[in-house]
């Protein structure tokens, strides 16, 4: 009566059906002076576990009823009361199957449990016949013409259309599901990776391209308008530019709580190398609550969830980018931040001597330098890969920079911000900077920080899979973090934060900075 699941594989749903029954007989204590050991009848949940395509299909009365006024090719007409009344009779043979539907759960629950099996086929088919002329309006939709058999068999085949409205009919005529959960795919919406095609029209979402967005919006669909709808999706949910419309949909909405799970030094899910959010939809008045990047080792898993902390805020960076901040004293920290006139890009110049190399991947630490690091392939000096370069107007400019995207503040606001797997350069340019950023020994500071990094690091050579010859430095960040230190120490002081708030940024993050999968250059 409480538990119902779709998916598009029969060979899952086979597997969600036998592990069902094997949690409902490892229940089950034998009395060996009873019938059968006491163990009563297995219940019949082939109407609650269904195999079918969430995205294709007539999910609720509303787009029932559009669709039987539609025609071919998506143009449309007024209903007339001969149409009205066709939709009418449509409904009531739902309500009849679904008054069918109770009373074989009800033979389910009473006596010894025991179904006829003729009433079970005969529920099945007059769900097939609804799901039939469904099936062909949603076809005419698509431009298939039944009468073509191959390629309505074809359209039938690729698509697997299933419709919630029949299916569950009692639940979504009654004002949908009360809690839906699920781990949709991450799967961009290209023919080449999605054999069916989804109608744009249906979903605000469809500017994602992902199916994980689409399915979220479709259980938004299937929901009670106060439904709880919990998703396990991709990380970039929170900071890719192209999930702008599912973070509009679920901030709408109501109330938003995302838990925040990069894949190091281990995922949230064992054997699942995925960065993971967990995001909570409630329909009620608009908040967000939203944790800090969650990091921990295997032996930690089983603890991790019970160990985070959230904080309520509104922080939505560049339009996109929702702030994984989970502490008041974060928010603080980003207010402080956020409050300054100036930004990074003010200081840089379209070409200069004064040059900046970070690279985009990132772990534990960002990997920048004032000028280019050492890199060489077979032989040949080269700008090392998988980087971008900044220009600055003078060397004190360059230095401030390179120091402050060296620091823990800038590490900081990297993990808030970003998917936890690479920089955007939006986000170094715009960090923000006070007015007098550049006091005069912030040269001598960024000398120092090179010549520990230098000092620290390793040279390397490997041979690429293509036959190359790369050298370069592996460098070793947690030697440094004494000259980090120093550097946040200033930029706290510029940046106006409490000894609270510069005691969170120099210890962010430090039992994994710092700890037994501490970041190198290889990495």
């Amino acid at each position: 009566n409480n538990l119902y699941a779709v998916d598009i594989m029969e060979e899952a749903v086979e597997i969600c059906k036998l592990r069902l029954f094997l949690k409902l007989a490892a229940q089950v204590k034998p009395n060996a002076a009873s019938d059968n050991l006491g163990i009563e009848p297995l219940p019949d949940i082939d109407f609650n576990i269904r195999a079918g395509n969430t995205l294709v299909g007539y999910a609720t009365k509303e787009e029932v009823r559009r669709c039987m006024k539609e025609l071919g090719g998506g143009q449309m007409k007024l209903m007339d009361d001969e149409e009205l009344g066709g939709f009418a009779r449509f409904n009531t043979r739902c309500a009849d199957v679904e008054q069918a539907f109770a009373k074989f759960r009800q033979l389910q629950t009473e006596g010894d449990g025991s179904v006829p099996h003729a009433d079970k086929m005969e529920l099945q088919k007059r769900l097939r016949t609804l799901e039939e002329e469904l099936n062909r309006h949603l076809a005419g939709e698509y431009g298939v013409k039944v009468s073509d058999k191959v390629a309505y068999a074809k359209w039938l085949k690729s698509h697997q259309p299933f419709h919630w409205f029949i299916q569950f009919y009692g639940i979504l005529n009654g004002g949908g599901f009360d809690v839906i959960i699920g781990n949709p795919p991450y799967v961009v919406n290209t023919p080449e990776k999605v054999p069916y095609e989804i109608r744009e029209r249906l979903f605000a979402t469809y500017p994602s391209k992902n199916l994980y967005a689409f399915v979220f919006e479709r259980s938004l669909q299937l929901g009670d308008p106060n439904a709880a709808v919990g998703m396990i999706v991709q990380l970039t949910a929170l900071s890719a530019e192209k999930m702008s419309s599912l973070q509009d949909l679920l901030l709408h909405r109501g109330s938003l709580v995302a838990s925040a799970f990069p894949r190091r030094p281990e995922s949230i899910f064992d054997g699942v190398e995925m960065p993971v959010t967990i995001l909570i939809s409630r329909s009620s008045s608009p908040t967000l609550h939203t944790t800090r990047v969650n990091r921990f080792y295997t032996e930690e898993r089983p603890s991790a969830l019970a160990a985070m902390g959230f904080a309520q805020h509104s922080v939505r960076l560049h339009g996109h980018r929702i702030a994984k901040i989970g502490s008041p004293v974060g928010v603080d920290i980003y207010r402080k931040v956020e409050s300054q006139k100036g930004v990074l890009a003010s200081l840089t110049s379209a070409a200069s001597k004064h040059v900046l190399y970070y690279q985009e991947a990132c772990r534990y630490w960002v990997k920048a330098c004032v000028g280019l690091p050492f890199f060489r392939r077979n032989g040949e000096r080269m700008p090392p890969p998988h980087g971008r370069t900044l220009y600055f107007r003078d060397a004190n400019s360059c230095a401030f920079a390179g120091c402050l995207v060296n620091s823990t503040l800038f590490y900081w606001f990297y993990s808030a911000f970003s998917d936890c797997e690479h920089i955007n350069d939006a986000l170094i340019r715009d960090f923000r900077i006070p007015s007098e950023s550049s006091p005069s020994d912030w040269v001598a500071l960024e000398k120092r920080l090179a010549a520990s990094q230098k000092r620290y690091a390793r040279r390397k050579t490997i041979l690429t899979k293509q036959g190359h010859k790369i050298e370069y430095d592996e460098m070793d960040a947690p030697q440094s973090k004494t000259i980090f230190d120093e550097i946040d120490t200033v930029l706290a002081g510029q940046y106006g934060f409490t000894e609270e708030e510069l005691d969170f940024i120099l210890n962010y993050d430090i039992k994994y900075r710092l700890g037994r999968d501490a970041e190198t250059e290889e990495d």
